[in-house]
Order: structure tokens, then sequence, then C-alpha cells
């Protein structure tokens, strides 16, 4: 009997040893989760039209938003909000190592409208990508959050917006390739047809698709908002998703499990 006693005692105390290291694990892992304050994210092509509905986005979060652009002046006078930025040219990559100085998470939103030239989607939509990621990479940040387009992985040559620049949707796919393929951690948005002026941001339900056959229409501020969502949900990574606006669903639909329902890649 005593030897059961003594033994019952010694399971006990060495399960709730076990527990209670257990406990000070997720306490730690709790403890030392990064907050907005704490966090800066690199915004390349932060003075575009997406890119500034981002910025604004961080800022209200508490996030320290630093803008990336080939114009520090003209952006910071364009700019209604104070932020710090960063000069830098996406097709050089000894600008992007200064840039990724003290960065933990990118937002990628760049993007060109110029079909042919040193600045065409191969140099940037490919090239500026390619470039981001290795220095991404190098920077050892935690989570590259990309802008695409709806219909970038099938590759038409027929895509309206490939005759019209550059084969850019080609282009962005290959760079959606070379970040999945970098070993980051990433999530890459892939949004219809970007506007501002058809419903107020914010207003409507959004709808996450797979297999890039849909259309839609969206506004840059909706996409801006799932682009900060993505930055620490764990469940948004090695994903790659469409995005559009839904007028039958409410607003903020997304936000309770949206990334969950997701294929990984």
């Amino acid at each position: 009997m005593f030897h059961r006693q003594m033994r019952r005692r010694f399971l006990i105390t060495m399960s709730l040893a076990i527990f209670a290291a257990f406990a000070l694990q997720i306490s730690n892992s709790y403890a030392m989760a990064d907050t907005p304050s704490e966090i800066t994210v690199l915004v390349p092509g932060a003075s575009g039209k997406t890119g500034r509905f981002v910025m604004e986005i961080l800022a209200e979060q508490g996030y320290d938003a630093r803008g990336m652009t080939r114009n520090v002046e003209r952006a910071a006078a364009a700019s209604e909000g104070d932020y710090s930025w960063v000069k830098g040219d996406v097709k050089n990559p000894d600008d992007l190592i200064a840039a990724m100085d003290g960065v933990s998470y990118v937002i990628c939103t760049i993007g060109t409208q110029e079909p042919t030239g040193e600045n065409s989607p191969e140099f940037v939509d490919y090239g500026g990508v390619k470039n981001l990621v290795d220095a991404a990479k190098a920077a050892n940040v935690k989570h590259f959050v990309l802008l695409s387009s709806a219909g970038a992985s099938r590759e038409d040559p027929e895509n309206r917006l490939n005759k019209m620049f550059g084969n850019v949707v080609i282009w962005k796919h290959r760079g959606e390739n070379y970040l999945k393929e970098s070993g980051l951690d990433y999530t890459i948005v892939r949004p219809g047809g970007l506007l501002e002026n058809i419903y107020d941001q914010g207003t409507r339900g959004l709808k996450f698709e797979q297999g890039d056959m849909g259309t839609g229409i969206i506004h840059r501020g909706d996409v801006a908002a799932v682009l900060v969502a993505a930055l620490q949900d764990p469940s948004a990574k090695s994903k790659s998703f469409e995005l559009y606006s839904d007028e039958n669903a409410p607003a903020d639909n997304w936000r309770d499990g949206g990334f969950a329902g997701l294929e990984t890649d």
C-alpha cells in the first residue's frame, strides 16, 4: 500500500510538472509575439494607388509603416500620413539592402503600366519582385505578402492586360513562382479589377477564391485590408488566392476564418 501511494504521488507530481512546463511555454510564446508597434513593415510601391491604402491601414493599426519609392520627396508631399519613407528602385538590388534594414514584414504592391523599356513588366513585376525576395530572404523577413493579379496563373497571352501592358500578368505569375520557391513564408493575393469609385471601402463582403477562373471587381482599400490582415495570420501562409467584392455578403465577412478555408499551395 505504501509503495502504491508513493507511486501515485510521483505520477501526480510529474504530471503537474509537465503541465506547468507546457503552460509556461504557451505563456512565453504569447509574450514573444510581436505587437504592431514593434513591427516595421516595408511597403514597396507605397506611393501607388493601392500602396497608399496599405500605408494608411498599417498606421491605423499601429505598425511602423515604411514606404519605399523612387521619389521620396514627391511621395511624402502627396501623403497625408506621417510615415517614414526610404528611397529605392526595385530594379537596383543595392537599394533594397538598406531598405530592408530592421524590417520584419514586407507587403509588395509594385506594378508598372509601361509596356516596354526599362520599367516594363519584365523588369518590375518580375525582376523587381525577384530582387525584393532576395533582399527579404537575406534580411530574414518573417512574411512576404505579394499583390498580384487575377488571371496571373493562366499566363494567357490573349489576356487583355497582357496585350495592353507588355505581358504584365505573365510576368506577375513568374514573380509569384520565384517567391514560392524562395523558402520565405508568403501570401499571394490576386485581386480582380481594382477601383475606388463604384462602392465605398469596407461596405461590401469579399470573396476568396482559388483556381483563377473567376472575374469581378474590388475596392483598392479592401485589397489593402486583406494584405495587412495576412501579415501575422498563420492561416494565410503558403496560400495564393483571388479576391473579389461580394455585394450580397455582409462587410467584414472574410475576417472570421477567411484565410483558413483556403488550400495551401
